[in-house]
């Protein structure tokens, strides 16, 4: 059996030996442990300030725009207009909320399914 330098070894073409090579690295090295809860935890944290603060200014964007167009009806002399323009903006909001509801639904059934398959 052969001794390479390490010049030698980097040119030559037995990528065999390569991969052997790099796997005993990776074997012989001692790795760090990542704590993907802290992580986690800060980045839900994070995600749920922006999410609220998006509902915040999302409420108010609607119930803004909802006056404008109510007061332009009544204006117009259109009063039959307000109920559908009513729907229209709480349906709007309410998708902000739902959206959130039915990814929290979804985690909560994934997390189940997990935690099944592992038994």
């Amino acid at each position: 059996m052969k001794t390479y330098t390490i010049k030698e070894f980097l040119h030559k073409d037995d990528k065999k030996g390569r991969v052997m090579a790099m796997i005993a690295a990776a074997i012989i090295t001692p790795s760090r442990i990542a704590y993907a809860d802290e992580i986690g935890d800060k980045i839900n944290g994070a995600g749920n300030t922006a999410v609220y603060y998006i509902r915040f200014c999302g409420r108010w964007f609607f119930i803004a725009i909802c006056f404008i167009e109510c007061i332009k009806a009544v204006l117009g002399k259109r009063p039959s207009d307000i109920p559908p323009i009513l729907i229209k903006y709480g349906l709007g909001y309410g998708c902000f909320c739902l959206v959130v509801g039915v990814f929290d639904l979804i985690d909560k059934v994934l997390d189940s399914v997990k935690f099944r398959m592992k038994k």
